[in-house]
This record gives C-alpha cells, structure tokens and sequence, in this order.
C-alpha cells in the first residue's frame, strides 16, 4: 500500500481510539488584526504575474496550533492539531477547520479546552492572520467520543461543515449520538452571525462511517460525500452496502433533512473523497472503487477496478447522475485514486495518484493515456468538461519508488489552478519531486507542496515546506489575487521537538506523534526579483531596478506603452527619451509612428526620405507611406500617384511620357537623339516602339520586327496604311506592300494575301498570288486548278489538243500517263492516243487492252478468235482455249446442264433428285458419307459412329424394334410385335419402350405373357409355365389340384365340382370290405408324400436359387461372367433342353445368345466355359463398366429382334 494509505490509516485509527472529552470554546481575539480588509487593488502586469505565478514563494505570514510548550510532551502525551480545510470567504476572511486533542495552543490565539479525545474544531483568520473567532465541539462527562471536521463549505446562511463523529458530540445546543464508539458522518451549519450553530444531522450504523467532503449551495443547502459500511440509516431509509465499503452523495436541506440520498458499491472498499459545484450547482464528486460495482448509477462505469480505479461524476441538483467517467489503471494491479476536485475556467479538475499508468475512459473508449514510472507512484491533476469529455492530464515525477500525492485543488481568480500534497522518496539524505521543469529537493521524509497549473494544464510554479519529519499540506485556497493560502499538519511522527520551514519562516512544534497543524500564505515571486508579485511593478521579467519612464507604476520592461505617448510599444518607433506626451494628435507625430516630430521624428510624414531631402514633407503632401521603385521612381519623396507630376524626372510629364516610371533609366532627359519620337522612353533601353508607329522594334526573343524601327513618325501602322505590319509606310517606305517576297511592280496580288512568302512550294507559278487562296490556275497552263488534273504541274506551256489530248491540264509529253484519259496507262494501252471521254471497264473494255471494243477493239476477250467467229466471247483472260473459243470451264463433260466451272462432280452426273443445290453432285445433307439416295437415315447427327445403312448407332438404333430409339429405350429387350400382338392385355408404353407383359408381377421367375398362372407364390413350388402345384392339374379333370378332391381321376371321366368321378365317389362309399384295401393304400400315399415333400424342399431350394439369380442380374449385383447361382441353374440341369426356353438362341457362328428377365443378353462361344454379359460397344465408349462385365474387343453384337423372332447373330463391323 502506498504511503499516503499508510499515513492515513494510521493516524486515523489513533484519532478514533483515543478517548478525549471537551466542550464548546467559542473565542474572539485582537491580535494582529481587529476585522478583515479588502485587498489593494493590482495593476495589469501584476495580475498576469499572478495569472502565471512564479515558482519561488515570499511567506506573508504562517499560524501554527501545536501543544502547548509547558504541558507534558513526551511518549504516549497526544497534545496535537489537525487542520484538514481552509478556505477564502467573500470577505477575504481566512476560515480553518480541523481537531485538536490534548493541551494546545494556537500562534497568538485561542488556548481551548484540554480533551483527551479529538475536539472538532471551526475558526477564522483576517488576511493578516489575526484571530476573528474560534469554535469547538463538545461532550457530556459520560461520553467518551470524538469528533472532526474533513471540509468546510460557507453558505448564505453561515459556514456548512462535514466530518465524523463517535459517541455523543454537542454543537452548541445540539446533541448528537452514534451507535457506540463507531463513527457516523455528520453535517452541521455554523451562524457566525450569532456565534452559535444552527443544526446537526448524522447519519451511519453500526459501522464506521464517514463525511469526506461537502459543498454549500447558494439555496441554503449542503451536497456532502463520504463512504458507510454494513447497513447505514439515512434519515428514515436503511441503505445495505453491498460488501466492505460503499459510497454515497446526499443533499441536506437548510433545515437539516436529507431532500435525497444516492448509495452505490461493490464488493469490495469503495469510497467517495470530494465534491465541487459548478456556477449552476451540479455536483462533481470524485472517488474510487475496487471490481466491478454493477449498480453503478444510470450503469456509467464499464471497467473494474484492479485493484481501485479512480472516478468522476455529475449529478444534478435533484440527485440523477448525468454521466460518470472512469479513471483505469495499468493491467498489473496498478491503482488509480481520485482524491480531490474543483471548479474553474468552465471546466472540472480532478486530482489524485496513480502508479504506474492510467487511461482517462469516456465509456468503452479511452480519451487520454498517462505513462508514468511502474515503480513509482505520482500526483496527477486532469481537466474534464462539464460534458464528460476529458481535455488533458498532467503529472508529477519522481526516481524509481518515489511517491507524490494530491490532496486538494483550487482555482484562482484569473484561472491558475493550485494544488495541494505531499511527497517522498527512499533516499535517506533528501527527498526530491518534480513538477514539470520545477525541481523541489527537501529533507528525508514527507514533504509537503504546493504547486501551480495553467488552464491548459502546464505546471508554471512549485514550493515546498517541511522539515526533518513528515509534513502534508491538505487544503489549499486563493487568499484574493496573488497570494495562496494553504493548510496541514507538520512534525508527524516526531521525538523530542522538530521545526519545519515554511518559505522564510521557521515553526517548532512539541506535538509528539500526531504533529501540529498549521496555516501558511505566502506570496509569488515569479521572476525571482526579491521583489514579490504584488509589489513588484514587473512581477514576470527580473527587474530588479525596476525601472518606470513615465511614472505609472508599471515596470518599463512590462510595460506596453512605457513612454505613455498613447501608443504600444510594439507599434513605437520611439520608446522615450520623451514621455508623456499624447502621439494620438494628428499634429504631434503626423505619420504615428510613436516619435513626437518636433524632438525625434527625422521624417515626419513617415515616407523613408529624410526631410531635408522630400520635395514633398508639409502637412499637405501625403502621409504614412514608404517611399520606393513602385511608388516613388525617382525618390524625390512626392508620392508618385498623387504628387509628383514627373515620376522618372526626364522633362516629360507624366501625362505625355509614355516611359513615366520605367525602371531602366531614373536620371536622363528627352531628346531627339535618345527619343526619336520624344515619348519620353529611353531609345537604348526603355522604348519599344522608336518611331512609335504601333510596331515594336524587336519582338520577345529580341528578333528585328520593325523593318523600319527609326522610320517616318506621325503614322500608326495599320491595314490600310501597312499592310503587311512590318513597320513600313507603304505610300513612301515599303517596295513589297504584302509583304510576300515579290516586289510590288511585278506582283499580280499586290494586295493580296498577308503572313506568306511566294516560293515554288507556295506559288509555283511566282506571279505573288498564294496558290491555296488567291491563284485560280497555280501553273498558268491556261486550264483553272478546278479542272487541271496536274493543277501543280510543269509551267511554261498551253493545254491544247498538240499538248493535252484529254485536255485535263497534264502535259502529254512528260505529265500524263493516260493521254486518253481511259484510265489504261498509256504503257499498257493499245490505243494510247484513241478515243476520249470514256474509261475502260469490263463492261466497255473486256480485255483492258484500251480500245474500246464497241468500236475499237476487233477481239474483245483477246482470245486470238475475232469476235465475229468466236463461240465463247466473253472467255476469262489468260485461260487455255480450244477450237471455236472456249475454254474448258465453259464446257459439260458430264452432261447435267451444269458447266465444269460450276459443277463440283464434273464427270460424273448427280442422281436424279438428289441435288438440291446445284453443285453438280448427289447430296449428302447429313454428312455421314453415305449419299441421301442411299442413306436409311438422313439427318444422322455430325460425327456419330454409323451402320451400312447410314443410321447412327447411338440415337438411331432400334435394336428391339418397338418403335423406341435405343437411347429413349427404359427397356432394351421388348418382346416384338408379333408377340405383343398375340397378347393385347399388356399396355406397351410408346414413349419408355416397355411392355407390361414382359415383367414378371408374381415374381416366379416367367414373364407375364408366359405365365399361365399369373397369381403363383413364389415361395412355393414353381412347376412349367409359371404354376405351383395346387394350380396344376395333374389328373387333366379341368379342377386344379389345390381343389381337387379326387387327384387321380381316369382321364376322360366326367366328375363333379370337387373333381372326382361317381365311380371314385362309390369306392368312397364301401368303407366295410375295402378296409384293408385303404390302409395299405394309405401307407403307400405316407411313402409318396414323404419322399414328395423331400422333393419339393429340394425343388424349392433349387427354384429360390433360381429366383434369385434372377433378381440378382435385375439387381445388377451378379459378378461376371456369371454367378455360382447362375451356374447351378443351367450346369447342374444335365438334360436341360435350352431349345425349349425362348429366350435361348443360337447364332449361325455357333454363339449361344440368351436374355435374361431384366431383358439383358448373354452369351458364350463355343470355346468359352461360362456365359458372359454382352455389353454394346457405344457401351464400352463411354466407360459404363458399372455392372463389371468384360467386354469382347472388335465385335459389335447386333441384337436385331428378341429371342422369339430369333436373328440373332454376330455383325462385322469391318475390323
């Protein structure tokens, strides 16, 4: 646990148990002051000094109330004052509270009761530190209890005081008891008015409870926390803590009633340490809590305390907490505790200690993060909004197992915050903490402190105090503007006397154990001047001279007018020599430049020229500018814009001088020799235009553009004066008007196009006139460029009917290749120079040898047959022809009227009908190889595999030929239709393939249009034609055995109903002499049965092997080439007649075929021993080897019919 946890618990557990007694002792002293004044009031600097207080305290005065020095004073004597408050009043009073026990006195004050328990105490200081009045509580002889004051709070109606109480306590007239020697919180008002206290109110249990803090409310009433135990009363309500400690806030009313109470805990300590109020009176309460305490108010607070977590929250006037955020330490057991809080600059400051780190959460989310020191624990101050969001957070330091606590926090009037503790570190020689860049280095022990932050949470000031023992500053306060007041105990712990320092001032102390407390204020001195802040005239810069021109009391250093001529200092260019003078009037200092112009100012109108230079410097000319290039070309000190009628001097005015201000030349004058046309530019280096005729004389790149730069003047070039715009007046100047390398007297264009120059690429003619625009006939052949086919061609010559045949403009001789214009190149032409106005195509030229065949050309194809002989005329060129002209893709060979360069089969003639389009060959329009004439299937799909009659094997067989292509086909071995014929009850279904009289209903192992007992048990004996044995009929008497009562019936005999005949039912009827005939008969019929029922059980099992053969090939599952059941069916049947069964066949290769009930094929060859599954070889193709049959490679068994129509044999497929 940590040190202060130490200190604490410690001290208070001595406090509670010492047993003191006391009584009221109300006093009024005259020491050093009768009544509180108001402070002096402080210039500007001075409270900015104070707005950032200086790090070195000058001591105003420090109180003491220690034991008294002529008591006994040793081990085990407890004379000792406790201030744990102070506060500032309105009034620039000095209020204190705390306890004593034992013999006391007070510096220059009260001497009270002497009580072996502690005594409560109230009391208060004018700002010089004189006694105005002291209070205490009291106790009736037969108690034994103590009392004490954590925190005072002044409310309009008196000073409200919170704390703790054991036994019975009397305030004033009121009495107050707790449930034996623990203690209950407690709140009382304190009327200064009438020296006497106005109420009390408890409230606790049978556990310690406690008051940690209170503030007062401008309505009269009190907020007060602090933590209870167990089960607590508060006014009429009980409130349960939910294990170890629990907090609670509540307000009491200005009669002393609870208005409302709020507890919450968890299962561990929990504790509420502070409280503050805001301008509009919400409450602020800080804390800690351990784990997680699930009834957190309004469920704020999401993360556990491990071990303790500190806390801030805000809570309305009516009691609803408004939001709560948490204070989380570091994830190795690393504590943070919130112990004090305050209210300032319109935000919350929280104080407290963490170790290690900490994360400032706003819910699920972490706003701030604070690393310190694992080893070490440190004070922090952080600044919350009255919205719940945290602004910033700032720290002490300190070496490894160092320690620095914060206590209380106060806001002062220009918003530095204050901050109150102590601190510690292992180090047996001293004990250091830092704040910020502030260092304190005390003496071994705890040292108290006293430190100050800027709004913004930077750490502008520190002192401490203290002495060879421990010291804590508990309270702190603003004493008006510059000065703070602080409150503690010092000596802790001490033996045989101790002294402590509080800036220049020493304190002793005889208090053994407890120590004394004591009241210090003190001063800043921030620039460590030796002069303190409210008397220093520059309190934040080292003047120790403090030196003041002008006499207003405020240090020239800090001053910001230190001449007082009215203007800042850091808009005067002359702090002093002369003061006091008022530079705001116009005529003191016309350009307000803070120098009086009549003794400093060496240029009054505040133009950077001198005044003995300015040609303009009376307080008519212009002011409060400065004088340059751009506004004073020639800084002559008028103001170009508005003075100075001559800006660069040169004897032009500015209204004639086109060069008034150019930057070149500023010391020249206008004359003919350097302004040719005297526009007052420089000819050598400011004018452009030297003969100003709107031409300038050079162009960007410093090129001639002028031709005529110093040319006549008076003129201003433009189109109609210069046309070309080279700078040339064309009337007297300029030989070459346009400007386009022709000279004007031979010139066809002499105003012609502009921006060009005729060379033989522009003008190829060279008349001056631009070939695109301007030339109509650019080669001047007597033909316009609209009809010359050569417009650009050879010049010097006259299109005419010797020169131009095709009269289109190109020269014959060197130009046109086509002099007749027939669009045959003159090379290839065999009339070059023939007729015009034609060209030649297939139509009009069919050679295109460039005679046009109606009239030119006497063998048009140029066959070497002249047309009037030639049979094929129009024959292709460079082809071979025979006799009469033609050539033989004009011709028939096969005769089929289409010619052999159309015919694909030339010499052989198509099949009448099977030539749909016309190419000369039969069809094939499925593209199987077999021509349509021949083919059984003309629309086989592409690339099927196809039989000799051009059907495909796998969409077009019917292999049972029930009208079901196979690949359709459910049922691939249909009976066919002369049997389905025979049997008309069965349904055949026309879209599957299957027949109904091919399955097997009854399941005996014979298909249903076999089955001549349709209804048999399969179970039973299955004899020929598909019959068990009671639906045969063996005697022939048409009654079947299962119902014939007389089986043996003479065949032919006429019988009865039952089957029997009249001569069997009159032996029947002789029961006397045929007796022995019957018993002998009847033994003879046991033999029969017997070995019939031996038989039947043989026959039945063999039968059910059958059968389930059978059922295993429906099933699939009879491994190949066939199963031992199968075998037994046919191997063991020596005299089976397989003739008889129609499903058996043989082929004409000696092949048995047979198709078993699932309508599958076998077969065995005469060198096989077992029967083997046919499978197709489309089959084979497509991998469908699920049954596991193996396949015989290179024979394609073709099943034409069932095993009834026969036909079944082996087809060669050409391999």
């Amino acid at each position: 646990m940590h040190a202060r946890g130490r200190l604490v618990i410690v001290v208070l557990l001595s406090l509670i148990l010492a047993p003191w007694i006391g009584a009221m002792n109300p006093i009024s002293e005259s020491g050093e002051s009768d009544e509180s004044t108001p402070f002096s009031e402080l210039n500007e600097a001075q409270i900015d000094a104070i707005l950032n207080a200086g790090a070195k305290g000058v001591t105003s005065w420090v109180k003491q109330g220690t034991a008294n020095p002529n008591a006994q004073n040793g081990p085990g004597d407890v004379n000792s004052v406790w201030i744990s408050d102070v506060v500032n009043t309105t009034n620039n009073a000095v209020i204190i509270a705390g306890s004593y026990r034992g013999d006391v006195i007070f510096d220059n004050g009260p001497t009270p009761t002497e009580r072996n328990q502690r005594t409560a105490f109230l009391a208060q200081l004018d700002q010089y530190g004189g006694w105005s009045w002291f209070v205490n509580t009291g106790q009736p002889s037969d108690s034994v209890g103590s009392a004490h004051i954590e925190q005072a709070s002044v409310g309009p109606s008196g000073i409200w005081v919170c704390g703790w109480i054991s036994d019975t306590i009397t305030f004033g007239n009121h009495s107050v008891t707790t449930g034996g020697l623990y203690t209950d919180g407690f709140a009382a008002l304190y009327n200064v008015s009438i020296s006497d206290w106005d109420l009390v109110t408890t409230w606790g249990g049978p556990n310690d409870d406690y008051a940690n803090g209170c503030a007062a409310t401008g309505e009269g009433s009190v907020y007060v926390v602090g933590s209870y135990r167990s089960l607590a009363q508060f006014g009429p309500n009980q409130h349960q803590s939910e294990g170890g400690s629990d907090m609670y806030v509540l307000k009491v009313d200005p009669m002393g009633g609870l208005s409302w109470v709020q507890t919450w805990g968890g299962e561990y300590n929990d504790n509420l340490t502070a409280i503050a109020l805001d301008d509009i009176e919400n409450a602020y309460v800080v804390g800690y809590y351990q784990d997680n305490v699930l009834d957190w108010p309004s469920n704020h607070i999401v993360s556990a305390g491990r071990p303790y977590n500190g806390f801030v929250s805000k809570v309305n006037p009516s009691g609803t907490f408004v939001w709560s955020r948490d204070i989380q330490g570091g994830v190795n057991g690393q504590p943070v505790v919130a112990t004090a809080v305050t209210f300032g600059n319109g935000d919350i400051y929280v104080g407290g200690d963490l170790a290690g780190s900490a994360d400032f959460r706003n819910g699920g989310s972490v706003t701030l993060s604070m690393l310190a020191n694992t080893s070490a624990t440190n004070g922090f101050v952080a600044s919350i909004g009255t919205n719940g969001n945290w602004v910033w957070a700032s720290r002490t330091s300190g070496a490894q197992g160092s320690e620095q606590y914060v206590f209380d926090l106060a806001v002062g009037p220009l918003g530095t915050i204050a901050v109150s503790g102590a601190f510690l570190d292992n180090n047996e020689f001293w004990t250091n903490a830092t704040f910020g860049s502030f260092l304190l280095a005390r003496a071994p022990g705890v040292e108290g402190f006293v430190a100050g932050l800027d709004a913004y949470g930077n750490w502008v000031w520190a002192d401490g105090f203290g002495g060879e023992r421990d010291d804590i500053s508990y309270g702190v306060a603003w004493l008006g503007l510059g000065r703070i007041l602080t409150g503690g105990r010092h000596c802790i712990d001490l033996s045989f006397g101790c002294g402590s320092s509080f800036g220049g001032v020493n304190k002793t102390t005889y208090s053994e154990a407890e120590g004394a407390g004591f009241v210090w204020v003190f001063e800043v001195d921030t620039d460590y001047d030796t002069v303190p802040d409210l008397d220093d005239n520059c309190p934040t810069v080292n003047n120790t001279d403090q030196a003041d021109m002008d006499g207003d009391n405020i240090g020239d250093l800090c001053d910001s007018d230190a001449d007082a001529d009215n203007l800042d200092d850091y808009w005067d260019d002359c702090i002093g020599p002369t003061v006091n003078w008022n530079q705001s009037i116009w005529i003191n200092d016309r350009d307000g430049d803070g120098c009086k112009d009549s003794e400093e100012d060496d240029d009054d109108d505040g133009d950077g020229i001198f005044d003995g230079m300015d040609d303009c410097d009376d307080y008519t000319t212009k002011h409060n500018w400065s004088s340059g290039l751009a506004n004073d070309y020639d800084s002559d000190g008028c103001h170009d814009a508005d003075e100075d009628i001559d800006d660069d001097s040169d004897s032009i005015l500015d209204e004639f001088d086109a060069c008034p201000r150019y930057p070149y030349n500023r010391t020249w004058t206008s004359s003919l020799l350097n302004d040719h046309d005297g526009d007052g530019c420089d000819n050598n280096d400011d004018d452009a235009d030297d003969d100003n005729d709107g031409i300038n004389d050079v162009d960007e790149d410093g090129d001639p553009l002028d031709q005529c730069p110093l040319g006549e003047t008076g003129w201003t070039s433009d189109g109609t004066v210069d046309q070309d715009g080279d700078g040339c007046l064309d009337s007297s100047e300029d030989l070459d008007d346009d400007g386009d390398g022709i000279l004007d007297f031979t010139d066809d264009c002499l105003s012609g196009a502009l921006d060009w120059n005729s060379q033989i690429e522009t003008d190829r003619d060279g008349d001056g006139c631009r070939d695109f625009d301007e030339d109509d006939d650019d080669d001047s052949d007597g033909l316009l460029d609209a009809n010359d086919s050569c417009p650009a061609g050879d010049v010097g010559w006259t299109s005419d009917q010797s020169t131009d045949v095709d009269g289109d403009g190109c020269r014959d001789s060197g130009e046109d290749t086509d002099d007749d214009g027939d669009k045959v190149p003159d090379v290839g032409d065999s009339c070059p120079s023939g007729f015009t106005g034609w060209e030649s195509t297939p139509a009009l030229d069919a050679d295109g040898d460039g005679c046009r065949d109606s009239d030119e050309d006497p063998d048009d194809d140029n066959d070497g047959f002249n047309d009037g002989s030639d049979l094929c005329p129009g024959t292709p060129q460079g082809v071979t022809v025979y006799e009469g002209g033609c050539s033989y893709e004009q011709g028939d060979n096969d005769g089929d009227s289409i010619l052999n360069g159309l015919d694909l089969c030339p010499e052989v003639a198509a099949m009448e009908g099977f030539d749909l389009n016309f190419d000369g060959c039969t069809d094939d329009i499925d593209g199987d190889g077999i021509t349509d004439d021949l083919d059984q299937c003309p629309d086989t799909p592409t690339g099927e595999q196809i039989d000799d009659g051009g059907c495909g094997y796998l969409t077009q067989q019917d292999s049972d030929e029930d009208g079901v292509i196979d690949v359709n086909d459910a049922c691939l071995g249909t009976s066919n239709q002369t049997i389905r014929d025979a049997n008309p009850s069965f349904v055949f279904d026309n879209i599957f393939g299957c027949w109904t009289g091919d399955e097997d209903d009854d399941e005996d192992g014979y298909d249903n249009w076999l089955d001549i007992c349709p209804g048999s048990n399969p179970q039973d004996l299955i004899f020929e034609d598909g019959c068990n044995f009671n639906q045969q009929d063996e005697d022939g008497d048409q009654v079947s055995n299962g119902d014939d009562g007389c089986p043996y019936t003479t065949p032919g005999a006429a019988v009865n109903e039952n089957g029997c005949s009249a001569s069997q039912l009159s032996t029947a009827s002789d029961d006397g002499s045929s007796g022995a005939l019957v018993a002998i008969f009847a033994v003879f019929i046991v033999l029969i049965v017997g070995g019939a029922v031996g038989a039947v059980l043989i026959i039945k099992r063999r039968q059910a092997s059958e059968r389930e053969a059978r059922r295993a090939l429906k099933r699939g599952d009879m491994p190949a080439p066939a199963t031992e059941v199968a075998e037994q069916t046919v191997a063991e049947e020596d005299d089976y007649n397989y003739e008889d069964d129609p499903n058996y066949k043989v082929d004409e290769n000696g092949c048995e075929w047979w198709l078993d009930d699932d309508r599958q094929w076998w077969f065995r060859t005469p060198e096989m021993e077992d029967w083997m599954e046919h499978v197709s070889e489309d089959a084979s193709s497509r991998g469908d080897d699920t049954q596991g049959q193996t396949v015989v490679q290179n024979i394609t068994y073709n099943i034409q019919d069932s095993a009834i129509s026969g036909d079944v044999g082996p087809k060669s497929d050409g391999s």
